[in-house]
Formats: structure tokens, C-alpha cells, sequence
């Protein structure tokens, strides 16, 4: 598994887990509704390491299985936040040619 990734949890952990902390865990369809991109995508994006997620199937060997990710709500704005572009820098003056230069130029 992708150091990257987060390791396989149970169900009956990750619910545990849902109620201690009070948060909410987004599945693939849930994250690429949110993003409009499709499920594929967003599945990629968890394979190449981009996106942290972990896998919640209950097989009990790992790469056995057809995997079962959540994502939790930190590793998605972490997602984001490395996603985010700088703003653009502001447009330069463009230099102006002068009168001089530019009758030397006819000539």
C-alpha cells in the first residue's frame, strides 16, 4: 500500500471512530460529486497518493479485495489546500516605444 495512504480500518473502527470525533467520513461518490469530476478520477487521485483516504472493507487480506475508501474531512481541505494555485501575478507594463524610435525605424 502507498506510504501515503492510510492504513485498511474495520467498519465497526471507523464508525467508533465517526462517533468520538464527530465527524463525517465522504465516500469516492461523495467526494467527486463534490468536486464534479467522475468517481474514476477521485480514485486516482487516492492510488497515485494525492488524496489520503482509507480502506474500510472488512477483508481480512490486504490487495484481496475490491477496496471500500472514506475520506475524512481533514485529508480532504489538505487535498485542497495542496491543489490551490498562487493568484497571478499582475500584468506588467509593456514598454513604450517612442516617437523618436519609431520614425528612425521608416526611415
Amino acid at each position: 500500500m502507498d506510504n501515503r495512504s492510510e492504513q485498511s480500518v474495520s467498519p465497526a473502527r471507523l464508525n467508533q471512530a465517526q462517533e468520538t470525533d464527530g465527524k463525517y467520513w465522504l465516500t469516492i461518490a461523495e467526494t467527486a460529486e463534490r468536486f464534479r469530476v467522475s468517481r474514476t478520477t477521485v480514485g486516482r487521485w487516492i492510488r497515485t497518493g494525492l488524496l489520503s483516504a482509507i480502506d474500510v472493507s472488512p477483508s481480512p487480506t490486504p490487495n484481496s479485495h475490491r477496496p471500500s475508501w472514506r475520506i475524512s474531512p481533514e485529508k480532504l481541505e489538505a487535498f485542497v489546500e495542496s491543489r490551490a494555485s498562487a493568484p497571478p501575478p499582475p500584468p506588467r507594463a509593456k514598454p513604450r516605444h517612442k516617437v523618436r524610435d519609431i520614425i528612425e525605424f521608416i526611415k
